[in-house]
C-alpha cells in the first residue's frame, strides 16, 4: 500500500500466511469444497508404505513452501521417497516441511487475475505446454514456462475464482493461481502465487492485455482500459515460446 498511489494491494496477514503455505492452501480450499489433489503433511512418524499405497501407489512430493518447484519430485517407492526427504532436510529434519499429494496429470494452467475491493477486474488463464529446462531438474517442474498458450475454460474460471474468495474474503491485488488437472480432467489448484505477475505476464501485453498497465492505473486511481470481458479477453490459441538466452 502507498498513500502517495492510494491503496495497491492490502493483502491481509492471514491470507499471505495461508497462500505461503502449501499445505495452509490445500485445507482450505478443502473446507471450502473445492476439488483438490489429497494431500498429507509428511511426520516423522508417518508410514510412508501406507500414505504410497493409499494414494495409489504414485505421489508427489514437494516442499510446502517456496517456488520453482522447490523440493519436489513424483515418486512411485519407498526407498526413493525416504531418500528425497533425507536430502532435503531443512533445520536437521524434513519433518513438518513436505506434503505427499495425489500425481496429478502434466497439464497445468494459470489463471493470473487483478482483483480491487473485492471485485475481479480481470483475469486471463495460460496453458502450459511445457517447462523450461526441465532437463536440470529431477521433478521436471523448474518454475519458468518454456511454451504457453493463452487458453478459456469456464470450469476453470469457477474453480479459480473460488479458490481466491476461499482464500481471501476481500481480495485486493495480484493472484496468479496455479492449477493441475487430475485424472478426469477437472482442474485442481495446486497453489496461488500472490502479489506479483508470473514470468510470461509480456506475452499478454504483446497479445492486447497489459495487466501491469492496469494495475498501475488502478494504483493512480485512473481509468482502465476498456475490456471486452474481464474473463480471458485474448482469443484463444496465442502461443508464446521461450527460454533460457533467446
Amino acid at each position: 500500500a502507498s498513500s502517495e498511489l492510494g491503496v495497491v494491494a492490502v493483502f491481509a496477514k492471514e491470507t499471505v500466511k495461508i497462500l505461503q503455505d502449501k499445505f495452509e492452501s490445500f485445507k482450505v480450499w478443502e473446507d471450502a469444497g473445492i476439488k483438490v489433489p489429497k494431500t498429507v503433511l509428511i511426520n516423522k512418524d508417518t508410514d510412508l508404505q501406507e500414505l504410497l499405497d493409499d494414494l495409489g501407489g504414485s505421489m508427489w512430493i514437494r516442499a510446502i513452501s517456496g517456488a520453482g518447484g522447490r523440493g519436489s519430485l513424483p515418486v512411485h517407492d519407498v526407498p526413493t521417497a525416504k531418500n528425497w526427504l533425507d536430502f532435503n532436510e531443512k533445520n536437521g529434519s524434513w519433518t513438518g516441511n513436505f506434503t505427499a499429494s495425489e500425481l496429478l496429470e502434466p497439464e497445468t494452467v494459470t489463471w493470473m487475475s487483478i482483483w480491487k475491493d473485492g471485485e475481479l477486474v480481470v483475469a486471463q488463464g495460460r496453458k502450459r505446454l511445457y517447462w523450461e529446462l526441465s532437463k536440470i531438474s529431477p521433478s521436471g517442474v523448474t518454475g519458468a514456462t518454456g511454451t504457453g498458450l493463452t487458453y478459456s475454460d469456464p470450469e476453470l474460471n469457477k474453480m479459480a475464482e473460488k479458490a481466491v474468495r476461499s482464500s481471501d474474503s476481500n481480495p485486493t491485488g495480484l493472484f496468479g493461481v496455479d492449477m493441475a488437472y487430475d485424472k478426469n480432467g477437472t482442474p485442481n489448484p495446486t497453489e496461488i502465487n500472490i502479489g506479483r505477475f508470473f514470468t510470461t505476464h509480456q506475452f499478454f501485453t504483446d497479445a492486447g492485455l497489459n495487466m501491469p498497465e492496469i494495475f498501475v492505473k488502478l494504483a493512480y486511481g485512473e481509468a482502465t482500459p476498456k475490456l471486452k470481458t474481464n474473463l480471458n479477453p485474448l482469443p484463444e490459441d496465442l502461443v508464446w515460446i521461450r527460454g533460457m538466452d533467446f
